[in-house]
């Protein structure tokens, strides 16, 4: 069932291709545009955003907070703008425009839910976190890039699998509807085995089309490609929420 669930996520994106860039390109040009804003306004040196130690860093600390903080704001709310978006045209087949709609959308529930969740994450991940390193600390001495990598692919599986089972709430949420996080749970664990599996995938996945640039220097072809990925997996993303509450809220087949 994980191959079943990643490969629907994935010809969501590919069968509606001019849909999906529709309900991203718009808000990515509007979030760059705030934040070339953002930026100026602050008064912040290039070099302190590329990592340099300016000669006085205290005198630059709050405006890179504020501007830091702006920038996380300006992120979480365009992300959840293409959710929900992509959410409706999917499950309601509300087609985006050049511009997604905004008014009428439960954009701030959205977000107000994702917080949360990324905290409840947050909190279990750091304990299990530590699990796993104790775990691995035997191998750290003799391999330790080894054991940095194997404690990685845990983490990044269990965490994948814990945001699949209780974030099946946020297309409930784009949908106009309200579903607790624990009902999401409940829901979710009637395929508990296909969900760890596809996190699995899409971990590789994600693995495999990050490795080409990595390995490369940095060039303006890297770049284009690395915002590529990016897109692809933020859509093939949210494509996964879609299709599990299609398929385990709704009752849609996995064609």
């Amino acid at each position: 069932m994980g191959w079943q669930l990643v490969r629907h996520a994935i010809r969501m994106v590919v069968y509606n291709l001019s849909e999906a860039l529709k309900a991203f390109l718009g808000p990515f040009a509007i979030a760059l545009l705030l934040a070339g804003i953002i930026i100026s306004l602050s008064g912040i040196p290039m070099q302190a955003l590329a990592g340099q130690l300016p000669a006085d860093p205290v005198a630059i600390g709050g405006p890179l907070f504020i501007s830091l903080l702006g920038m996380v704001l300006i992120y979480l709310f365009v992300f959840a703008w293409v959710a929900v978006t992509w959410h409706r045209f999917i499950l309601l087949e509300e087609y985006p425009g050049m511009i997604p709609a905004i008014s009428g959308r439960p954009i701030w529930p959205y977000i107000g839910r994702s917080i949360v969740l990324g905290l409840l994450l947050l909190l279990v991940l750091i304990p299990v976190g530590l699990i796993v390193g104790l775990f691995v600390a035997p191998f750290a001495v003799v391999a330790p890039f080894v054991a940095g990598t194997l404690a990685g692919i845990i983490l990044g599986a269990i965490g994948a699998y814990l945001w699949l089972r209780v974030a099946l709430c946020l297309p409930a949420i784009a949908m106009g509807q309200d579903m607790a996080i624990a009902e999401a749970w409940s829901v979710s664990g009637r395929a508990s085995g296909g969900i760890f599996s596809a996190a699995l995938i899409l971990l590789v996945i994600n693995a495999a089309l990050s490795l080409p640039t990595s390995l490369m220097t940095p060039t303006i072809i890297t770049l284009i490609y690395d915002l590529a990925v990016a897109w692809f997996t933020l859509m093939v993303g949210v494509s996964m929420l879609t299709t599990l509450y299609g398929h385990l809220v709704q009752g849609r087949d996995l064609a």
